[in-house]
């Protein structure tokens, strides 16, 4: 999760908070073999890299803000969670999306960080 790509399952907030700060990767993976008890589950070592420049300019609460509406109901279309949680219209919505340059149909998990950066700038 900590390192998915946009539009994967495991894409999500953590992911978003991940590369607004840094960015991670996965340095080896590790058997559920490995472990007693063992889990249902494999894991891995993850590297995460925090670079202080990296959207130095950028208001991380106001993103935050934006992830947090976006995944709050996961599987509805960013459009729908901006009118629930900012209580706007629609073409309000709609056009706040069209202002940050974001598809209508989007949903969370297919934004990258840019454009929490944009939806962001949007909802201030």
């Amino acid at each position: 999760r900590f390192s998915a790509k946009a539009g994967s399952p495991d894409y999500g907030a953590i992911t978003v908070g991940i590369n607004l700060r840094g960015s991670a990767e996965v340095i080896k993976r590790v058997g559920r073999e490995m472990f007693t008890p063992m889990p249902n589950v494999d894991s891995a070592v993850v590297k995460i890299t925090v670079d202080d420049e990296k959207y130095k300019n950028v208001d991380k609460s106001a993103v935050r803000d934006a992830v947090r509406i976006a995944f709050s109901s996961r599987r509805k279309m960013l459009v729908n969670n901006l009118m629930n949680a900012k209580k706007l219209s629609r073409a309000d919505a709609e056009q706040m999306l069209i202002n940050a340059g974001i598809d209508l149909k989007a949903r969370g998990e297919t934004l990258d960080v840019e454009d929490y950066v944009k939806l962001s700038k949007e909802l201030r």
